[in-house]
């Protein structure tokens, strides 16, 4: 059963999909396994999440410089070994679709995750901190920097 409005229904009728800007046409078996959809300007193309990228996260037990990604970057900080700090990439040379995404996955320890040269998290210099088991962040490019969406963290 299907929710809508406070009513239960037993089916969702859907419209038909309408083109909107010239047609994109994909070969049954267009896609493999584990390739995904998205749109470069006016065009779709497909694609597979490079190392760090799309449903396989990093795990990094040492400090690491990050690329800069062209869509969404997983990292799980493994800081059971010690303090670990992860450089980002100039904000300027990321796809301004990136999303990067980080995981604090141990208790012992601090993640550190800093800003690229004189570029800023949330207009702030300096480190984001993930202190806590569980801690998070994500971030987006934005000019000068980077832009925290859905944190879980302290600065340092």
């Amino acid at each position: 059963m299907i929710r809508t409005s406070g009513v239960l229904k037993d089916r969702v009728t859907a419209s038909r999909l309408r083109e909107t800007s010239g047609p994109t046409v994909l070969a049954v078996g267009a896609l493999a396994n584990g390739e995904f959809l998205k749109r470069l300007g006016a065009t779709v193309v497909s694609g597979s999440p490079a190392a760090g990228g799309g449903d396989t996260p990093t795990t990094h037990v040492g400090d690491a410089t990050l690329t800069a990604p062209a869509g969404t970057s997983r990292h799980v900080g493994d800081t059971s070994g010690g303090n670990l700090v992860l450089t980002l990439p100039a904000a300027a040379a990321a796809d301004p679709t990136a999303d990067l995404q980080f995981l604090k996955a141990a208790a012992a320890n601090t993640l550190k995750v800093r800003p690229n040269g004189a570029e800023t998290i949330n207009g702030q210099a300096g480190d984001l901190t993930l202190s806590d088991l569980g801690d998070s962040a994500r971030l987006w490019p934005t000019t000068g920097g980077w832009l925290i969406v859905n944190p879980s963290y302290i600065y340092a």
